[in-house]
């Protein structure tokens, strides 16, 4: 399968490696900029920045040439890396624990191709460096931003890692490849007391483990079970100290679902009716707010089908309607557009631990796959 992109392998390691080390948060991505921007300078590679840490660039062919886009994401999880590796983390409390290390460096190496294969070329390509992607919105606000007007590209494409299937094959869905993914904190704010005096309190504690049980019931009463739907409540932070009525509690919570946006809406729409009852019964505020909305990735068809064709039967794997999010849905919305999946999974050199785990990490010749995939799509 790698017949283009092996020879590329020790640039893409490197490029990995370092990227690896320099893991930062949505929005504060500037080491990471800076590496970029140097390594298309040395390419020769025209770039502008998109918002203060996102980096869009072209490689031209032929300006007769249809344009292409690829994107990549740069940000990391505020984790403490646990994999004993030489180029673990530098940066305290930050880790490439989601692959974005991966996926830039699959997109500079792919730039040094292009460069490297002008006369080759069947498309010039826009390289996207998308920062936030960690539920902070990067693909919407630069979207917002102008980026896609800027690429003149016609369709996009991009790819995440995945430690749940095995390294060596391109995994796609044709459709709807996500789920959605609807966050929403809660405020409940309720009235201070002494603890040797509760009457004069309103306990925001009590309020808010009263509403985690009550939103269970959007899924196992409201739900249809046919429809894949999942509630959760992530965080639960509360009080002050052992002896007061605690004044506030903040909660953040996730809805998961595998079918239409709408569905979304309507759990996050019957979530806030029991923030009311439960507000009403217990004498406090309750408030209730989307943090974040990411639609489903839609794989267009076409786009699909140019990724099938570009390898031989068996190479590409069909799978079903993962229950994950992506931002790159906001892409898929204004432009025909593809995410495939990259198998990192080896069990026989023991990269196997999940995406968002402190031992996340994977075989760099893993992502000869997705390289591949990208070369092929413009040659």
């Amino acid at each position: 399968m790698n017949e283009n992109s092996q020879k590329y392998l020790d640039l893409l390691t490197r490029h990995r490696r370092y990227l690896h080390t320099i893991p930062e948060a949505a929005y504060k991505e500037t080491e990471t900029c800076a590496y970029i921007e140097k390594t298309l300078d040395e390419l020769g590679v025209p770039h502008e920045r998109i918002l203060d840490t996102g980096i869009l660039a072209h490689i031209t062919a032929d300006e007769s040439l249809p344009t292409l886009a690829f994107r990549a994401d740069m940000d990391a999880l505020p984790f403490t890396e646990n994999t004993g590796r030489d180029f673990a983390s530098k940066n305290p409390g930050f880790m490439h624990a989601c692959g974005h290390d991966a996926h830039m460096a699959v997109l500079l190496t792919f730039a040094k191709f292009l460069c490297d294969s002008r006369g080759r070329l069947k498309a010039n390509a826009a390289l996207i460096f998308q920062p936030a992607e960690e539920g902070y919105g990067g693909a919407l606000r630069m979207i917002d931003a102008g980026v896609i007007e800027k690429t003149c590209a016609s369709e996009i494409y991009s790819f995440h890692v995945a430690p749940f299937f095995p390294a060596g094959k391109v995994y796609i869905t044709p459709g709807p490849a996500t789920s959605c993914d609807l966050a929403f904190d809660v405020v409940v704010r309720g009235k201070s007391a002494h603890g040797a005096t509760p009457q004069n309190g309103r306990d925001a504690i009590i309020a808010a483990s009263a509403l985690v049980c009550a939103l269970q019931s959007v899924v196992s009463r409201e739900n249809d079970p046919n429809n894949p739907l999942a509630l959760t409540v992530g965080t639960f932070n509360a009080g002050t100290k052992r002896n007061v009525v605690a004044e506030e509690a903040r909660l953040e919570c996730a809805v998961r679902c595998a079918h239409t946006e709408d569905a979304a809406r309507d759990a996050f729409d019957k979530a806030v009716r029991i923030c009311g009852g439960i507000a009403a019964a217990y004498g406090v505020e309750i408030e209730a707010s989307i943090h974040h909305f990411y639609g489903s990735v839609l794989n267009d068809a076409r786009c699909v089908e140019r990724i099938e064709n570009a390898f031989a039967p068996g190479e590409v794997v069909h799978v079903p309607t993962l229950v994950v999010s992506e931002d790159f849905s906001a892409f898929t919305k204004r432009l025909p557009a593809a995410m495939f999946l990259c198998g990192v999974l080896d069990e026989e050199r023991g990269f196997t631990h999940p995406i968002h785990s402190d031992k996340f990490d994977l075989s760099e010749d893993a992502l000869l796959c997705a390289l591949e995939t990208y070369i092929r799509l413009v040659i």
